[in-house]
């Protein structure tokens, strides 16, 4: 057996694992709602350091602190509210809209510089930046419109070493779950050069699943406006499924020693003197550490993420000389360049800006805190 097959198998193999872990983290992506998390997070930083003070500097209004908090929490909530969901219920309202009611998500979960525009166009503040910075200097208007690419940028990178985290940690918790255990998972591919064999003939089956899975991850972070909880938990299940369903495939098509756990220890009862007995005990207690290092080791290298296995099995499969069929733009997506849009920053900015001009002709959502006593502008 040569030694490029077996790496180009277990490679093959860590990138089954972590499809199937991506799958688990996307169960828990959805159920915590981090997306939406992460991003209201950012528009915070974002409204408070740069279009705020932006504001306050081209109109020379009063920058009190508790006016500011207030406004800018009532902004954000505006900004990313998901607009399927019903604002409230009356007497009148149906089982339906009740049921839309209880089972959706109120904030969205991704936020476009259009919608951003759009959104921030309807509220009085958008109509103070429109007559103060828009109408008298479109750099600074773009100088806003850069600070939230980079706010977003900011956000993707943090929601990215985030999930890399949970990849991690739900690798060793998959391990541990699925009885991974290292030893035993290279001794199984030594032993069965048919396994070997089958593993190397599924690659691009394999990596065209993975590809797959990342593909769907990044068409859920270019969606704009989210649907209920009720389509959540409907594709976190069905993510869920598919985890177990590959393993169960793995298990019954390449016949992997995973599953199988530490079993009894040896019987120290017959055992005369308290040396050898202890010596017993010691080596129960030896075979059970030694067994969940195994298992930790597994989940280690399983948390190494899917692009670092991706890459390994491309490398490896180069080396040996049997390339897979998946194309560049696929090797592209697994790295994570979904690619822009084709336009210049300036064209997209004028673009922009004559979306915030005929967004604001809307009817104005007042956002504004004002101290008690000073009357609202006319």
């Amino acid at each position: 057996m040569l030694i490029l097959d077996f790496l180009l198998a277990f490679a093959i193999l860590m990138v089954a694992f972590s499809t199937v872990v991506s799958g688990l983290v996307e169960v828990l992506t959805r159920l915590l709602n981090l997306r939406s998390r992460n991003l209201r997070n950012s528009l915070d930083g974002y409204l408070e350091n740069v279009l705020w003070p932006n504001l306050i500097e081209a109109t020379g209004a009063r920058d009190e602190a508790p006016s500011r908090k207030a406004t800018l929490a009532e902004l954000r909530d505006h900004l990313t509210r998901n607009l399927a969901v019903p604002d409230g219920l009356s007497r009148r309202s149906g089982p339906i809209e009740t049921l839309a009611k209880l089972f959706s998500r109120p904030w969205i979960e991704t936020l476009s510089p259009e919608a951003m525009v759009q959104r921030l166009a309807e509220t009085d503040v958008g109509q103070a930046i429109r007559t103060g910075i828009v109408e008298t200097s479109q750099d600074r208007f773009d100088a806003l419109l850069l600070g939230f690419d980079r706010y977003m940028a900011l956000s993707s990178e943090r929601f990215r070493r985030n999930s890399n985290l949970m990849v991690f940690l739900v690798s060793i918790a998959f391990a541990f779950g699925a009885q991974v255990h290292f030893t035993r998972l290279v001794q199984g591919l030594e032993s069965n050069p048919a396994t070997i064999e089958a593993l190397i003939a599924s690659q691009d089956q394999i990596l065209a699943g993975y590809v797959a899975a990342q593909e769907g991850d990044i068409a859920l972070e270019v969606e704009l406006e989210d649907g209920t909880v009720q389509s959540h938990l409907d594709a976190a299940k069905a993510a869920l499924a598919a985890s177990v369903e590959d393993l169960k495939t793995l298990r019954a098509k390449y016949q992997l020693p995973i599953g199988a756990r530490l079993g009894e220890g040896a019987d120290c009862a017959p055992v005369s003197g308290k040396a050898e007995r202890l010596s017993c005990h010691m080596g129960n207690v030896g075979a059970w550490v030694l067994w969940q290092m195994n298992v930790l080791l597994s989940g280690v290298l399983i948390g190494l993420g899917g692009p670092f296995w991706y890459r390994v099995t491309k490398q490896l499969s180069q080396a040996r000389i049997f390339g897979g069929n998946l194309s560049d733009g696929q090797a592209e997506t697994v790295a994570g360049q979904a690619g822009g849009a084709g336009q210049s920053v300036l064209t997209r900015n004028q673009t922009l800006r004559s979306l915030f001009r005929i967004a604001g002709t809307n009817p104005v959502l007042r956002v504004m805190s004002r101290p008690e006593g000073d009357a609202a502008p006319a």
